[in-house]
């Protein structure tokens, strides 16, 4: 097919779909590559395409590739406008109607990433379905559900942070929360190898010379955050090898590369209170149905002090 084209009118028919692209688009890669696509088509069609209309085809050609462009480039401004105003919503808080957290989650897409935005746009534009982002995009659909469900997590984690919230698992973004589980894992292993020093990084702002600590972790049940003035401080829950449970808290920050730097080292609870299985389904129940302060903290009742409290004293004469 190729032979029968004369490579001279091939180039002159590149040169006038250049032309053509670069008088109405003003940009010349983009001319460039508009100029390749109407010569590609001409090549595949040219057998069906007069000798004396070639011009006016391949000004055709170009013009409506340029007419596609400029169309997927208004959508993709307006997609864009629409995102860095406020037009669209993460799932997780679409049903709220404050205006407070509508404010405070415009405000948390500035911390997005340009990929980041790019992707929450494609993902928008197609209409919230990551089935159809995978079919347009041949990615695989695991891997961008992984990267919606990341994005969406470190938004609601900013948003519920502009809000104010200090003392929820809600201002943990996931790759937040994997970084907190992955130091936990090697505190406990290099806890059992009696090799902290390897933790350098992590605890490269503190002094580890003096520092011995003597858990017994076997597993980690859970953690609880409270972040003040940049610092997150993690409550963490563990079985102890004793059949026991024990805790520990720490303070860290988070560095330019999204890396934990320890403020203060893990250090145990002075009190642990273990509740037998009728006074942990108490506390479950007023736990559930206590209602979250704007901070994240719960909010409690009188009534359920003074149930928390009895717990408390309870506490106290059995350890006495």
């Amino acid at each position: 097919m190729l032979q029968k084209i004369k490579e001279t009118n091939l180039l002159n028919l590149r040169k006038l779909a250049f032309k053509q692209a670069l008088y109405r688009i003003g940009n010349v890669d983009t001319a460039e590559d508009i100029a390749s696509q109407t010569i590609y088509t001409y090549i595949l069609k040219h057998d069906k395409i007069k000798e004396q209309a070639e011009v006016s085809w391949i000004c055709k050609v170009a013009e409506n590739f340029c007419k596609q462009y400029l169309v997927k480039s208004k959508k993709k401004a307006s997609l864009k406008q629409q995102l860095i105003s406020s037009e669209f919503y993460t799932e997780d808080i679409k049903t709220e109607k404050d205006s407070e957290l509508f404010d405070a989650f415009n405000e948390a897409k500035v911390t997005l990433s340009e990929d980041e935005l790019n992707t929450l746009m494609f993902y928008f534009h197609c209409d919230n379905s990551i089935k159809k982002m995978a079919e347009i995009s041949e990615e695989s659909y695991v891997r961008l559900q992984k990267r919606i469900f990341r994005i969406k997590s470190k938004l609601r984690a900013e948003t519920y942070k502009k809000m104010g919230m200090i003392a929820t698992k809600k201002i943990v973004s996931d790759s937040l929360n994997n970084v907190i589980i992955q130091f936990l894992k090697r505190f406990k292993y290099h806890l059992e190898n009696n090799s902290l020093d390897k933790m350098y990084y992590y605890f490269s702002q503190v002094d580890l010379e003096q520092y011995n600590p003597c858990f017994h972790i076997k597993g980690i049940i859970d953690y609880e955050i409270i972040l003040k003035d940049s610092i997150y401080t993690v409550y963490v829950v563990f079985d102890a090898k004793e059949g026991d449970v024990g805790s520990f808290y720490f303070s860290f920050k988070v560095d330019e590369n999204n890396y934990l730097k320890i403020v203060t080292q893990p250090r145990p609870h002075k009190r642990v209170m273990k509740l037998n299985p009728e006074d942990k389904e108490m506390v479950r129940k007023i736990l559930q149905h206590s209602k979250e302060a704007k901070s994240g903290m719960v909010k409690f009742s009188e009534e359920d002090k003074n149930i928390l409290n009895q717990f408390a004293v309870k506490y106290e004469r059995k350890n006495k």
